[in-house]
């Protein structure tokens, strides 16, 4: 029976390259592998997404609205304060002032229209310490008769108001003092077509029982010159 020969010298250097081939592949393995200083650059410089801020950004309509509500209420608030007497308007003028009931000025000029048929329209008006009289008269009534008239209306304001007496003055309290405030003055409007001497003007200073008319027309030319230096 023959004998079989078995030689290990292809086995061993098999197994030599099975065991050398696992050396090379952990070299291959524990190798480290490095960035560049470009891909660094590349890596660090990935965007940054900041967070945007948020902005309240107003329409032409809704600043329109705005603008007119603020006008709307400075408006309001400007009427308000205008009509009352006590206001920032005019300050503490009014303080003190003899009350004055409308229906006085009401029945001064009905009274008034009717005994002077030269009368077209009457107003009589108060502003604070102001008596106001305008007066529309007809046409071709005079300067003095016109005068005249309105001192009239100016007295029966007077008389019907009812106040007390003031010493040395033939009008009462209401065109003086009381309680040592100024009362009222008499502030004076007319009007006439067709004559030049109109518009009048004419005032009643509290304390004084004098009135002073303003023409239209300069009568006295050295006192109108005065009156402009």
């Amino acid at each position: 029976m023959a004998q079989k020969h078995f030689s290990f010298d292809n086995d061993e250097s098999s197994t030599s390259r099975r065991s050398s081939s696992p050396k090379r592949q952990t070299k291959v393995n524990q190798s480290k592998f490095t960035f560049t200083e470009g891909e660094k650059r590349r890596v660090n410089r990935r965007p940054v997404h900041k967070k945007s801020k948020g902005k309240f950004n107003l329409k032409k309509w809704q600043i329109a609205l705005i603008v007119l509500a603020v006008l709307a209420i400075g408006g309001g608030t400007l009427l308000f304060v205008a009509g009352r007497d006590d206001g920032p308007v005019y300050g503490d003028r009014c303080k003190g002032i003899l009350s004055l009931s409308t229906s006085v000025l009401r029945e001064t000029e009905t009274e008034m229209k009717n005994k002077h048929s030269s009368i077209e329209n009457i107003n009589i008006s108060i502003q604070c310490k102001e008596l106001r009289f305008d007066i529309k008269f007809a046409s071709g009534t005079r300067a003095a008769t016109a005068e005249k008239i309105v001192k009239e209306a100016v007295k029966l304001v007077d008389q019907k108001a009812g106040k007390n007496s003031y010493s040395g003055s033939s009008y009462s309290e209401l065109f003086n003092y009381s309680n040592k405030v100024r009362q009222f003055e008499a502030y004076i409007y007319m009007t006439c077509d067709g004559n030049s001497d109109f518009p009048i003007y004419g005032t009643k200073l509290a304390g004084k029982d004098s009135f002073s008319f303003t023409y239209a027309s300069i009568k006295d030319e050295s006192t109108y010159k005065k009156a402009k230096k």
